[in-house]
């Protein structure tokens, strides 16, 4: 494996744990600040054991919890990757086939 896909896996294995991890904490803080305390039985492990569970069960809202920091990072990557084409197509005097 070349030492570029090392770190392109690196780097999503680093954001996987970011959104399973510290996005659901982060999100029991700033809930239990501005809503009030978790309702749910068990306080922040009671907390993250519904969303990995609701994870497992394949519920949307679980799941772009904790994919988010992974598909902020694609999106900023397919967009720059997007213009950078754009960019050099116009430079190239082709149509790139994407519009300003």
């Amino acid at each position: 494996m070349t030492p570029l896909w090392k770190n392109r896996l690196r780097q999503i294995a680093v954001l996987l744990l970011t959104g399973a991890f510290f996005v659901p904490v982060s999100a029991y803080l700033v809930g239990s600040y501005v809503v009030g305390p978790y309702e749910g039985d068990g306080g922040l492990m009671g907390y993250l054991s519904t969303i990995y569970l609701s994870a497992w069960h394949a519920e949307q809202a679980a799941l772009m919890l904790i994919l988010s920091p992974l598909l902020i990072v694609m999106s900023w990557k397919i967009c720059l990757w997007l213009s950078r084409r754009a960019q050099s197509g116009q430079k190239s005097g082709k149509k790139s086939g994407v519009s300003p």
